[in-house]
């Protein structure tokens, strides 16, 4: 009995183990993105995709996006803004909503801004914004994104089928970066999955 419960805890240990040693990996790896240098070109459209709401507020993440959308805007690297994001179900309006109205107060005409509401996570995010900018006849795109989901939205964009796209890092100062962090190496075990096929897209 006494080896037998010695080996339930060793596998036990291992496996607890793994799985600490899988998640330092994957901070390591996504701090590693988040220091690899950026390259933004001008395009016909700048893509900003979705992150939590507060009210009518954006979050931390999502006003540094939107801030950098906006000096990409008045620095002539896109005409357009596309916003992409749904309505969550703990968030009172669209995160596109709320997003184009931070937008409008920054300087960027209405006219300017497409509205993408029905995206639910950052795939469908590209996907459809792609879709809007066929129906604009836009080929380009600079999506700005904070840095720590940088990387991987870039290759999910290709995924997608935006070839012509290039990325702009907004910085997340801490605090609550360390949690981003955390979830964005679990995104990318989700990403994974889905390139091999065993997670649908």
């Amino acid at each position: 009995m006494n080896k037998t419960r010695s080996g339930i805890q060793t596998v036990v240990w291992t496996l607890l183990g793994l799985l600490a040693a899988g998640a330092v990996l994957l901070y390591a790896c996504v701090l590693l993105a988040m220091a690899s240098p950026e390259a933004p070109r001008a395009a016909d459209c700048i893509i900003v995709p979705g992150a939590k709401v507060v009210g009518d507020a954006p979050s931390r993440s999502l006003q540094s996006r939107l801030d950098r959308a906006v000096a990409l805007y008045h620095a002539g690297m896109g005409e357009a803004v596309i916003v992409c994001g749904g309505q969550g179900h703990n968030e009172a309006r669209s995160e596109a909503s709320v997003m184009r109205d931070y937008l409008v107060q920054a300087g960027i005409p209405q006219e300017r801004i497409v509205v993408e509401d029905q995206s639910l996570n950052t795939r469908e995010n590209l996907r459809f914004a792609r879709r809007l900018m066929q129906a604009h006849g836009w080929q380009s795109a600079v999506i700005a994104t904070s840095d720590f989901h940088a990387a991987r939205t870039l290759a999910t964009a290709r995924q997608e089928g935006l070839t012509e796209v290039s990325i702009a890092k907004a910085r997340y100062t801490w605090p609550g970066k360390y949690a981003a962090v955390l979830r964005e190496g679990l995104s990318w075990v989700k990403f994974w999955m889905q390139s091999a096929g065993i997670w649908g897209k």
